[in-house]
């Protein structure tokens, strides 16, 4: 994991303030109507522990001291405007007729200047001590007379929608309904004509946005009561949905024109300066910037036609009581992707195939006049499903009452990208592929939990007349969120796609189509294939790649207790205790996890024939730190922590 030292953080400031105002009318006795306008300003700022500093990166992210690279300049202003009117018509006895719109008006300015003071990237902390950095990168303003270029957004998303709510009878209820929403961007971000020059051909430019693309979202539930003496009640429906915008990444594309910042990544020694002024005068002098002409920057682009993201879900729900008083419900829901975010990095073309089939890249092929091109675009691939049980119940046993509950949940989620940051090319390069670079294969999203339990029991009992003591007991125990085996950052990328931190392994079983190799350059050919013979993932995948989050982390075990006191009236303590089982013994109730959920398996070092990549390749294998499946775990610090917490209740 990597290690912050204390000058490399922040301090997060956040200021919300939110006005709303609600009318609520009755015109007669069919018809009535709820409008609503508000307005939200929210404004997010960083302040750097280091501001006038550049960032140290030690180790391939072993440590970090200096700015945190991610926070000089940083904020987030944001002004919500908000309305909405919702008017409802009681037809008759079957049918309530509802209607309305939506308006949502967003204004941003956006400051994320990635690197902005500079960061020196040393291979150890000899490296470091000897001022030897092997790599540099810097952010700066494209704009003159304007050191930190906010990108500026503006956007709306309008909605429509009516819905019919009919009684079929005194047993079953229909609702139907449908949704419009048109997302607009009113402003659209600098052209680049470079840019223009080399990728125009495929429809893309950066000063375009998805601007008034429809998004239609059909609905249809019911429900059904059995009326018969368990109150048996059949629930389900199907429908589209839409998700909320994430404008952040839609900010992007304003950000990272080419008209508003400029980078530069360079591969070598960058002479040290703790003055981000004299780093710049440096890069001039070396000619890595050259003043009057065009400077290199990563290229955010989007898709004219993306569409936010939309799912087809449906669900099927019997609720019924069932014998001893208690009471059962099970459910049946599918989810279906229709469209969803896929990042690629379409500056990189492919020029050969390594031995283990995967496609090799010219990393900026297209164009060398640009880093990386990212480029947003829509995927309908992705499903959900999930089984789920519960039962529960309330007695009341004379002295005390007791309440019980008890659930399980089966299952799987699929996707092509779990989309874990903010940024485009990080979600791109923090997405571990096998093949292609730009067509990541339909795995486990890293959310999935295949098994998860929730049980709860409580007693209420009257040790003092009129205040109730309540215990209460909260289990969750659920399966390990999926991992990748991948490549580990070093100093060559085995498919030059332009992150080496994105290849997942290529799990060999056979020692004559590769040198495998410990830290010292010995062969390690014996200790790797014991570890893959002892790892039920690496050893299924033997001869192969190895899916995206083809490993699991440990199954998780968390009990809670919840004391509540009832003092007087409609006042009560509460004392909660958080993991209460690790308070019992520090061997319990503590949390494995793979941070980042990826573990670093392999270091790529080359191939036999420089000048083929389908030659033997070299990889290096850490025969100390990997000997079990067991060593990728770390425990989760605080998670792994009982908690205490005592509050105050007033039920108003």
């Amino acid at each position: 994991g990597n290690f912050y030292f204390g000058n490399a953080g922040y301090t997060f400031n956040h200021k919300q303030n939110s006005s709303m105002l609600h009318l609520y009318s009755t015109l007669n006795n069919k018809m009535s109507n709820e409008f609503t306008f508000g307005f939200t300003t929210i404004r997010d700022s960083r302040d750097e522990a280091s501001p006038n500093v550049p960032s140290f990166n030690i180790g391939f992210w072993t440590a970090s001291a200096g700015a945190e690279q991610y926070s000089i300049g940083n904020k987030l202003d944001q002004d919500i405007l908000q309305i909405s009117d919702n008017f409802t018509y009681y037809l008759n006895n079957k049918h309530t007729l509802a209607a309305g719109f939506s308006l949502e008006n967003y204004s941003f300015v956006n400051g994320f200047f990635r690197n902005f003071n500079g960061i020196y990237y040393y291979a150890n902390e000899d490296a470091l001590i000897n001022g030897t950095n092997h790599q540099y990168e810097l952010t700066y303003s494209a704009v003159d007379g304007d050191p930190q270029p906010f990108a500026k957004v503006k956007a709306s998303l309008l909605g429509f929608y009516g819905q019919d709510t009919w009684k079929v009878n005194d047993q079953l209820r229909l609702i139907t309904g449908l949704r419009l929403d048109v997302p607009t961007f009113p402003e659209n971000p600098a052209a680049n004509d470079t840019v223009a020059k080399y990728f125009s051909d495929m429809g893309l430019k950066t000063d375009q946005m998805p601007s008034g693309n429809m998004h239609v979202s059909p609905r249809l539930g019911f429900n059904y009561d059995l009326n018969n003496e368990n109150n048996t009640l059949f629930r389900g429906g199907v429908g589209v949905f839409s998700g909320s915008p994430k404008f952040v990444w839609m900010s992007n594309n304003y950000s990272n024109s080419g008209m508003l910042l400029k980078s530069v990544y360079y591969p070598g020694i960058v002479p040290f300066s703790l003055d981000r002024d004299d780093q710049i005068a440096s890069l001039i002098d070396s000619s890595i910037i050259v003043p009057g002409e065009y400077q290199k920057s990563e290229i955010n682009l989007i898709d004219k036609d993306l569409k936010f993201p939309q799912v087809l879900r449906t669900n099927l729900a019997i609720e019924t009581e069932l014998p001893m008083g208690l009471n059962g419900t099970f459910e049946l829901l599918y989810t279906k992707t229709l469209n969803d975010y896929k990042y690629q990095q379409i500056n990189a073309v492919k020029d050969g195939t390594l031995m283990d089939g995967r496609d090799h890249y010219t990393t900026y092929g297209v164009t060398d006049n640009t880093y990386h091109v990212m480029l947003v675009t829509n995927t309908d691939q992705g499903h959900q499903y999930n089984l789920s049980g519960m039962v529960d119940g309330a007695w009341s046993l004379g002295a005390y009452d007791v309440n019980a509950g008890l659930s399980y949940t089966y299952s799987q989620s699929k996707d092509i990208n779990s989309l874990t940051s903010s940024q485009a090319k990080s979600n791109w390069k923090y997405n571990p592929v096998g093949m292609h670079t730009n067509e990541p294969n339909l795995t486990s999203s890293n959310y999935e939990v295949p098994h998860r339990i929730v049980g709860s029991v409580g007693a209420t009992f009257n040790f003092v007349e009129s205040s109730s003591t309540t215990f209460s007991f909260f289990y969750e125990g659920q399966s390990g969120r999926p991992f990748s085996y991948k490549g580990e950052e070093g100093d060559i990328d085995y498919n030059g796609d332009g992150d080496a931190r994105n290849d997942l392994i290529f799990v060999f079983n056979d020692a004559s189509k590769v040198n495998m190799v410990d830290s010292d350059g010995n062969n390690a050919w014996d200790a790797w294939t014991a570890f893959v013979d002892q790892d039920d993932a690496l050893k299924e995948y033997k001869g192969k790649i190895i899916d995206r989050n083809a490993g699991r982390q440990p199954w998780r075990n968390r009990l809670d207790l919840r004391i509540t006191q009832k003092v007087i009236g409609r006042v009560a303590l509460t004392f909660d205790i958080i993991n209460f089982s690790n308070l019992l013994s520090s061997d319990w109730g503590q949390q494995q996890n793979v941070p980042y959920g990826t573990v670093d398996l392999l270091d790529f070092k080359g191939f036999e024939d420089e000048n083929d990549v389908s030659s033997k390749p070299t990889f290096e294998f850490d025969t100390g730190k990997y000997t079990k499946t067991e060593d990728v775990y770390s425990v989760n610090d605080f998670g792994s922590r009982w908690q205490m917490l005592l509050g105050l209740r007033i039920d108003i």
